[in-house]
Parts: structure tokens; sequence; C-alpha cells
């Protein structure tokens, strides 16, 4: 008993200095209490960051007032960043900007809409290049038969596809189609794979869709190894 009165009496005298720290910082420094709050409470510089295959490049999200800003910095060139696109808060927020190849990046936007009244959300993935040019929609989302809308835009769930440079595993959410006036309507249903070519845009199904599923892991590599149901 009286071993665990020591120990609770150490954990709380060691509890009350290392409170007593921040105190004792505070006197040193001559800050006020409001300046440490403020920069307790600031926002992180950097939100999301990702280095190029080759190590000479980082892509990275910072938050800027109004919205989020998409950065790129040349290590072999000074690193002094560059902002290459931008999404303002009103129309969606930046997730994640990964590189594809060594000039291309894969990014994702999450935004809200009001849809018929309700607020819905929706996730899109984009490319581009590292300059802010040649953006493309790698979310595969056309369909004008839908029975209904595309709220998922996928997941990138592979991103070194072996032999395939700047190609990513993509997830896909697979609806059915109105087959009114049609013989080529869609009628599978749930969650699959394709192979996405980020700089052309090009697409092909690799995995069918399944209804049941709710995610796949790879290799890492380009193949997949589980499904989740």
């Amino acid at each position: 008993m009286r071993g665990l009165r020591a120990l609770v009496s150490g954990l709380f005298l060691s509890s009350a200095m290392a409170a007593a720290v921040p105190l004792q910082a505070q006197a040193q420094s001559g800050e006020s209490a409001e300046d440490l709050a403020a920069r307790f409470g600031a926002l992180e510089d950097i939100i999301q960051i990702s280095l190029s295959p080759d190590g000479t490049k980082i892509a990275f999200i910072s938050p800027r007032k109004g919205g989020r800003v998409l950065e790129v910095a040349n290590l072999a060139e000074g690193g002094f960043p560059t902002a290459i696109t931008s999404v303002p808060s009103d129309e969606g927020e930046l997730r994640f900007c990964k590189w594809s190849t060594n000039v291309r990046l894969v990014c994702q936007v999450h935004y809200i809409v009001d849809y018929a009244g309700q607020l819905a959300g929706f996730t899109r993935i984009f490319g581009l290049d590292d300059d802010g040019t040649n953006a493309m929609l790698l979310s595969n989302t056309k369909s004008l038969r839908a029975r209904t809308f595309f709220q998922n835009g996928g997941s990138v769930i592979d991103w070194d596809v072996d032999d395939e440079p700047g190609r990513v595993l993509m997830t896909k959410v697979f609806v059915p189609e109105n087959t009114i006036g049609t013989r080529l309507a869609n009628e599978e249903a749930g969650l699959g794979v394709e192979m996405v070519d980020t700089i052309k845009g090009r697409r092909r199904r690799v995995e069918k869709p399944d209804e049941f599923a709710t995610g796949y892991m790879t290799d890492g590599h380009g193949t997949i190894r589980v499904k989740s149901r």
C-alpha cells in the first residue's frame, strides 16, 4: 500500500512540475498570456506535404486567408516555393496532393453543395503539372444516364504501378444507369478499381465492381491483394 501511495505521489509531483514549466518559460521569455495563446492557437503552416519520386521537389498545401494553396518548391534550385493552384474555402477544401511522376501531381478536393435542398459532401480527384498547367479531372463520374449522383470521386490505392509511369490504381463507385433508349447502359453497382493514366486521363478496369466491397489493398506495385467486404 505504501508503494502505491509513493507511486501516486510521484506521478502527482511530476505532473505539477510539468505544468509549471510553461509558466517559467513565459516568465523568462517576457511574453504575455495573450501572445502565448495566439501562438498556441495559430494554424499550421503546412497541412500536407509530398516529396517527388526523384527527391528534387516538394509539394505542400498551406492554409491561407480564404482557402488553401498548393505550393511547389524545387530543392535542386534553391527550394523557393511557388503557388500553382488554390481552392477557396467557400468552394471546397484541398485535402492532399501527391506525386504520380516527377512532374505530375494528383490532388483531392472535398466540397459540400446544396443538392435538392440537402447538404451533400463530394470528393473529386484531379491531376496537374507541377507548374499548375494541364489540370484534368481523374474521377470517373461522367454519366448522364446514372440513376444517382456520384459523391465518392474515388481513392488512390496504389501510386507505383510496375512498368506504367504516371499510372495509379483508383477505386470507383459504379452506379446503375437508365436503360431506356440504349443497350449500352451500365447495370453494375458497387466498388471497383481502375488503372488511371494521370497524364492523359485514360483508364481501364482492373477489378470489377462488387456491391458489398468496402475497400481494396494492393502490394504497392499495382497488384490487388485484398478486398474487404
